[in-house]
């Protein structure tokens, strides 16, 4: 766990340190394009723009972060080179046994909970990291988890509850009101899959058949009248 750990938090340094060199090239490109606001309408309601484009959706309060905004860059490049953000379980059930590996994704087609690498993922990691020069494994990274990754936890919770963070200070917990809004959020599959075994079990149950993907072919066969003719030919 602490090379992972060692690993990561050298991928957040180096990203805080490149955002922090002065001076950034092209500064006036790169303002315009950060605070570029839509323009409203008498109906619509402003939501100003963040500090920086580069950030993760959980990983927002740059006032609590040690590096400010370079943080919330940080916490960006590990997600896009690793699969994550990279915590911990910091209180294992059992004290003997090696803590688990998380991963905290803010990617399209990706769940917004904090999941635990399975062994698979954790071991493949561990044998890039420390595989000799002469025989190089190809690259597991990034790692992105899937249905497969059944041990998760909500966000909000993965910190106050179960103690799953990397450092205590790096997400503001939830307001009461907050998350009592969290929870009433609808669950959908692609966060929670047991959703969608209760769904499959209960159809099951009732005789419901389960719909089945419809065939695809990458083209559509050809017709035994067309011979060799293609779309520029002429009649």
């Amino acid at each position: 766990m602490r090379l992972i750990e060692s690993v990561a938090v050298a991928l957040h340094q180096i990203a805080v340190w490149l955002h922090k060199l002065e001076p950034h090239l092209h500064q006036g490109d790169i303002d315009a394009v950060t605070y570029w606001e839509m323009p409203l309408s008498e109906t619509m309601a402003r939501f100003p723009p963040g500090p920086t484009l580069f950030s993760h959706h959980d990983y927002l309060d740059d006032d609590i972060c040690p590096e400010g905004v370079a943080d919330m860059v940080g916490y960006w490049a590990e997600d896009r080179i690793l699969g994550g953000v990279t915590v911990f379980d910091r209180r294992p059930e059992n004290p003997d046994e090696i803590p688990n590996i998380y991963f905290h994704p803010c990617r399209k087609s990706q769940t917004i909970r904090v999941y635990q690498l399975r062994d698979e993922q954790q071991q493949a990691l561990f044998d890039f990291l420390l595989q000799d020069e002469s025989s190089p494994l190809p690259s597991p990274l990034p790692i992105l988890g899937d249905k497969q990754n059944r041990i998760r936890v909500d966000a909000p919770r993965a910190l106050t509850h179960h103690h799953i963070y990397r450092d205590i200070w790096e997400r503001r917990p939830l307001t009461i009101i907050e998350m009592r809004i969290f929870d009433r959020r609808p669950k959908d599959e692609p966060d929670y899959p047991e959703v969608g075994d209760m769904i499959r079990r209960i159809n099951a149950q009732g005789g419901i058949p389960l719909p089945q993907p419809r065939p695809r072919s990458l083209s559509p066969p050809m017709r035994e009248d067309t011979g060799e003719k293609n779309y520029r030919d002429r009649d």
